[in-house]
């Protein structure tokens, strides 16, 4: 007898390589999936902008760096001594609003830069909801505990949510014809709207996910979301907080997605890779026995190996220093 629903992914027809350069925007799923693309060291730029959960916020984003413009003026926010801006997460912050209008200004020149010559775009949507500032009429993608009396809040109808989508990719077909799209859903749920509202906000996620297919050729869907709700239903799956992925279910939806995506050498260097990894992350009883300098030295030979692949240069120093240490 069978105890769980696993999710069948078929295999994608777009693949994945070391030499992809893979942008991940999004929800906190993004960086979970982007740190391990970074830990494995594929080419790849992290939620330059922040956390963004709704697909709008990103597509103003991504818009303006494609155009070169800047963000609005009137969304800059000044709270307790620092400035925001309310299409920027929290963490994009500045002491002078002229300082954080520069800085906005080099990181969409650098999120341009990037696209431009980015292979995949691995867009992870958390959420249908969306704040509206009322004073511009203009979706925000963080409210920076402005008060809530200047935002109205409301539900993205499946429409609204497909066009953003359908938009984001036309917009970056014009400067990449080849991109291809990787749309996921945050496994997480946004249980502040309230249970039944975020199934409610993650069924219109999914519904715009299913037509944006249908619309776009080179737009794929990575089921995360059912991998964790309809596969990893058990709560130890779950974090203290009973709504983030643990590490264990992290590393599953992690497997599912390189089985699907890479490419059969990408595969076998993920292999290697990992060895070499947990071998550095060995602390070991005796590091002056001759065991030990054994298998460091046996470790730096595969990173040898490994960097016609990779750059590697920062994880040799590392062992050879070890090494030297141990004269």
């Amino acid at each position: 007898m069978k105890f769980r629903t696993e999710v069948h992914i078929p295999p994608a027809n777009t693949k994945i390589s070391l030499h992809t350069q893979i942008l991940s925007l999004g929800s906190c799923f993004a960086d979970v999936m982007g740190a391990r693309l970074q830990h494995n060291k594929f080419r790849v730029m992290v939620n330059p902008f922040g956390v963004i959960y709704n697909p709008v916020s990103i597509l103003k984003l991504l818009e303006a760096a494609i155009a070169k413009k800047n963000l609005p003026e009137e969304l800059l926010w000044q709270h307790q001594d620092l400035w925001y801006h309310y299409d920027l997460h929290s963490e994009i912050v500045a002491s002078t609003a002229d300082e954080l209008r520069e800085k906005t200004k080099h990181l969409l020149a650098e999120v341009a830069r990037f696209i431009a010559a980015a292979d995949v775009l691995l867009l992870t949507l958390g959420t249908a909801f969306v704040y509206r500032l009322k004073e511009t009429n203009t979706v925000v993608a963080n409210c920076h505990k402005a008060p809530a009396s200047l935002f109205s809040k409301e539900l993205l109808t499946v429409t609204e949510t497909t066009q953003a989508v359908c938009a984001l990719y036309n917009l970056l077909k014009t400067i990449r014809p080849d991109i291809h799209i990787i749309l996921t859903i945050s496994p997480v749920r946004h249980v502040k709207d309230g249970i039944p509202e975020n199934q409610v906000s993650k069924s219109v996620l999914r519904v715009a996910c299913h037509e944006a297919g249908l619309q776009c050729p080179q737009l794929t869907y990575f089921p995360a979301y059912e991998c964790m709700l309809d596969d990893l239903r058990d709560y130890r799956f779950y974090k203290k907080d009973m709504l983030h992925p643990t590490e264990v279910a992290e590393e599953y939806i992690w497997e599912k997605f390189v089985d699907a995506y890479m490419e059969q050498g990408t595969k076998e260097f993920l292999k290697d890779w990992e060895s070499v990894t947990k071998a550095m992350a060995h602390t070991p009883f005796h590091p002056q026995s001759v065991a030990h300098q054994a298998f460091l030295r046996k470790t730096r030979e595969k990173l040898i190996q490994l960097r016609t692949y990779v750059n590697v240069d920062a994880e040799l120093e590392l062992i050879t220093n070890q090494i030297k240490s141990s004269h």
